[in-house]
């Protein structure tokens, strides 16, 4: 921390941006330095936070401290996470907020006949029914996996999971498919080119995200860009997680409630047996994520411009002294 003080205050910069790792540091800055512009870029809000504003010890009251400095602006990444609620408890009421999506890439197409090989390898001839994401369990990849044994237990055939990623609960999760043999109704890809994300989507079905954190990640702004059919959970009203996210999306998504896999098995089971639900959801779909989905190239120039007129503003201040 003295080491990047230091190096601020040698080079004199005309923006100071810090993020969570070094929200203490901009705190100081912002509160005992004033020839820079300081700037608190806040990537969604994470339990820990949260538990900063409630907690007693010495460390969250650091934070809860650092929180409420008078920074020059807050940006904040609309992630679903409940980030109006926390802004509005743990920011100054006197500092400038801006709460933004992140952008997506705008391409729609992908080439089907250059699969990666991990993607080759999947039936055409199943209803193919997506996770992406870290495998830990507030991902929701436990809701996805039991919700899916229901179904194979109730005797639907059609079905095949694929699910992309890695995460402390891997080898655990392969564990259980593999006592269960049923190893021929999940593809496994830990990693896979980014490139071909979308590809994975064109070839699927159904997406289902059960973060209960917030459901307006990157992988998920790409699945609604990429058209296909989403179940994601329902809003919860106490941390107000993914209520933004079921305003921007409402009736283009399903929703079921986080933990509960046997209420996310009926969902799949209805999407996929409906034609005709899964073509209504992404009619709607199409035409609500042109109010909200941006390029990342337009996502960028607005953080940009929002930089400058904090340095616009600063000159003209002081050449009005």
């Amino acid at each position: 921390y003295i080491c990047i003080i230091v190096e601020a205050l040698k080079f004199k910069p005309d923006v100071i941006y810090c993020d969570h790792a070094n929200v203490i540091v901009g705190a100081i800055l912002s509160r005992f330095y004033w020839n820079s512009n300081v700037v608190f870029r806040v990537m969604g809000v994470y339990p820990s936070m949260r538990e900063a504003l409630r907690a007693k010890s010495l460390i969250n009251k650091v934070f809860k401290w650092a929180y409420n400095s008078p920074f020059n602006l807050v940006i904040c990444t609309q992630d679903g996470s409940g980030v109006e609620p926390w802004l509005k408890k743990a920011i100054s009421k006197d500092v400038k907020i801006e709460v933004l999506l992140n952008g997506v890439d705008m391409t729609n197409s992908a080439n089907i006949d250059k699969l990666d090989n991990q993607l080759k390898e999947i039936s055409p001839n199943k209803k193919i029914i997506l996770f992406i994401g870290k495998l830990e369990e507030f991902k929701g990849c436990y809701d996805f996996l039991n919700a899916f044994f229901i179904l194979i237990d109730k005797g639907v055939e059609e079905l095949h999971a694929v699910i992309i990623g890695t995460g402390s609960q891997e080898s655990i999760i392969k564990k259980l498919v593999e006592d269960r043999n049923d190893e021929h109704r999940f593809t496994f890809i830990s990693r896979l080119p980014h490139g071909q994300i979308l590809a994975a989507h064109k070839i699927s079905d159904i997406y289902v995200s059960m973060n209960y954190l917030g459901n307006l990640s990157n992988s998920n702004l790409e699945a609604i860009q990429s058209n296909i059919c989403m179940i994601i959970p329902k809003p919860q009203s106490k941390e107000g997680i993914d209520i933004i996210t079921n305003n921007l999306l409402g009736d283009a998504i399903e929703s079921v409630p986080i933990k509960n896999p046997v209420l996310l098995a009926n969902s799949i089971h209805k999407l996929v047996f409906s034609r005709k639900d899964r073509e209504n959801k992404l009619k709607l779909l199409k035409l609500r994520k042109r109010s909200f989905l941006k390029s990342w190239d337009e996502r960028i120039q607005i953080e940009i411009k929002l930089l400058d007129q904090l340095i616009e503003d600063r000159n003209e201040k002081k050449n009005r002294y």
